[in-house]
């Protein structure tokens, strides 16, 4: 197991932004603006589909504040190289979460190189139970031919 964690919690949330208290959710979770989905923006136009009605664009996880820190998780995201934000994740998850976690509280998957992040981190954290609920059914697949993902990684495909 390679577990390591950043010196200290402000560097983690320097790196990826705080993690979501969300009311509905018994867990925390990390999430970026739906507007990045890939296949959520196409199935958003497609009425009966679950992107189409999407939570996201309404209630509290829509609101200014919230959308603002998912924006924040998202560009931070982007500009961490790729092992500063998997230790800033575990640094988060060792400070804030008892035993489970959620993945895309708002938002998917934007790339193989995340969900090897991922599980990266599952990986790291054996003690932790992590969901993933994903459109991206082609990149867990992908991802699926190369890695195995460990047994507290929850990947759920979403239809």
């Amino acid at each position: 197991m390679n577990f390591h964690v950043l010196p200290n919690i402000k560097e983690a949330y320097k790196v990826a932004g705080k993690l979501s208290n969300t009311s509905k959710m018994p867990c925390p979770s990390w999430g970026i603006p739906n507007k990045y989905c890939i296949t959520g923006q196409k199935l958003a136009l497609q009425f009966g589909t679950v992107c189409n009605k999407c939570y996201g664009n309404r209630g509290p996880i829509s609101w200014p504040a919230a959308v603002k820190r998912q924006e924040e998780r998202f560009n931070k995201w982007q500009t961490a190289g790729y092992m500063q934000w998997v230790l800033a994740m575990q640094t988060l998850i060792v400070h804030e979460v008892d035993s489970h976690f959620r993945w895309f509280d708002m938002g998917d998957l934007q790339s193989e190189a995340m969900l090897k992040q991922i599980v990266l981190i599952a990986e790291a954290m054996p003690w932790i139970k992590f969901w993933l609920p994903t459109q991206e059914t082609q990149m867990v697949l992908a991802v699926k031919e190369e890695l195995d993902f460990p047994d507290n990684l929850t990947v759920r495909l979403s239809t």
